[in-house]
């Protein structure tokens, strides 16, 4: 009898212990990937188009806030003035929050592995919005 209840209770269980992708997930997903292909072949400006293209955008990182795509593109060329100081850019351990029906929170992980200055590496927190030009990232939190 208690071999039945259990396998009742896993039967009925199973459809919740793997949680569908929530909408724009997939799309998401395909943007963040696109970011670590541009970056990995030494495109900052390609890396770029998943943000949107605004001066309300915010990156927080640990030298303080930058405010716009502009400004967010102008300290990434500071920070990484060739490919090699870009290095390998890896992203992974993603979860998904949808926020109402256009906003999606990404929490992640992210690593930068360069041979002059060896693995950088943290976490971050990404707020994605949909627009008439698909989900762009608006607030990128990473540290």
């Amino acid at each position: 009898m208690r071999l039945r209840l259990l396998a009742a209770l896993l039967f009925l269980a199973a459809p919740f212990s793997s949680a569908a992708d929530a909408p724009g997930e997939k799309e998401i997903r395909a943007i963040i990937a696109a970011q670590a292909a541009a970056w990995n072949a030494g495109s900052l400006e390609g890396f770029m188009a998943g943000y949107e293209k605004s001066a309300d955008i915010r990156f927080v990182g640990s030298k303080g806030i930058t405010r716009g795509w502009d400004a967010i593109l102008a300290r990434y060329q500071k920070s990484y003035a060739d490919p090699a100081a870009m290095g390998k850019l890896t992203l992974d351990e993603f979860e998904f929050t949808p926020i109402g029906a256009d906003y999606m929170l990404v929490l992640g992980h992210w690593k930068v592995t360069t041979e002059a200055k060896g693995d950088a590496e943290g976490r971050t927190t990404i707020l994605f919005r949909r627009g008439p030009d698909g989900w762009k990232i608006i607030y990128d939190h990473s540290s």
